[in-house]
């Protein structure tokens, strides 16, 4: 199946993603005859995918753009997605396998709404910052260009 041709690295990425929706998608695996494994290589044309990453429980949808996994890599080129109002634009990469962790990542977003769902995501990985927002009352909606860096 797809599924177990993903490896157990990958897998671990879409699990934590929890995608629903369609894409186009091919994939390519290399093994030299006998290997018991090989290289695999992947790229998904997004058609409206929905997705709620675990350690930032923020639900995305309507994800358009093309994903590509080369090795520990999964690179995003001109992704774009909305919450509610907002329009979100993503692109970089993140580390699979043995790069897990390594994230190389540009978002802007404009018109995201500062709500419970964003102050209950970002509280999942910074809850002094979700405190902070929630004495602090603001309202309305924000444009945002954030750069994402992490080494693995």
């Amino acid at each position: 199946t797809l599924w177990s041709a993903m490896g157990k690295d990958l897998q671990a990425t879409v699990e934590d993603l929890d995608p629903r929706g369609y894409a186009d998608v091919r994939m390519v695996i290399a093994r030299a005859r006998g290997a018991p494994s090989g290289a695999l290589e992947l790229e998904a044309d997004l058609q409206g995918i929905q997705l709620q990453v675990k350690s930032f429980p923020y639900a995305i949808d309507d994800l358009r753009g093309v994903l590509r996994v080369r090795e520990d890599r999964v690179s995003i080129d001109s992704v774009t997605a909305r919450h509610g109002e907002g329009r979100l634009q993503f692109e970089g990469s993140l580390g699979i396998g043995s790069q897990v962790g390594d994230l190389q990542m540009d978002l802007r977003a404009q018109g995201v709404a500062l709500d419970g769902d964003l102050m209950d995501a970002v509280a999942v990985p910074a809850p002094e910052a979700a405190a902070t927002r929630r004495a602090l009352h603001p309202e309305g909606a924000v444009d945002l260009a954030i750069g994402l860096r992490r080494q693995a």
